[in-house]
């Protein structure tokens, strides 16, 4: 519990967003955690769950700056309008990545980022 704790509390900090964030704070940590390699195991909480090392190429860093591509067939789209929104990663969610989106207040969870 401390590891995760320091995790999420650093994160908050280094990301200076609000508390608010600290249950994705804490799950980003969790997340980055499993993917560690632990002296006491010899390898991986997550290779030691599914048997398989697991892929750290999608590890982006918790509160960074994050445009999040918009579809056209989501979006009413003509040639002058953006093509993508700026968010704040926060973290992973199902298939792709968990943005916050601050104008809409929400989150939003895409594969394009």
């Amino acid at each position: 519990m401390r590891t995760i704790i320091e995790s999420e509390r650093s994160a908050l900090e280094e990301s200076q967003l609000p508390y608010e964030f600290w249950e994705e704070a804490a799950a980003h940590g969790i997340y980055a955690y499993n993917r560690c390699h632990l002296p006491k195991l010899g390898m991986t909480p997550y290779e030691a769950f599914y048997g398989a090392k697991p892929d750290v190429s999608n590890l982006r860093i918790f509160g960074s700056l994050a445009y999040v591509y918009i579809p056209k067939e989501t979006a009413s789209w003509h040639k002058h309008m953006a093509k993508a929104f700026r968010g704040v990663f926060t973290g992973y969610g199902g298939s792709g990545y968990r943005i916050w989106n601050p104008r809409k207040r929400s989150f939003y969870i895409s594969n394009h980022l």
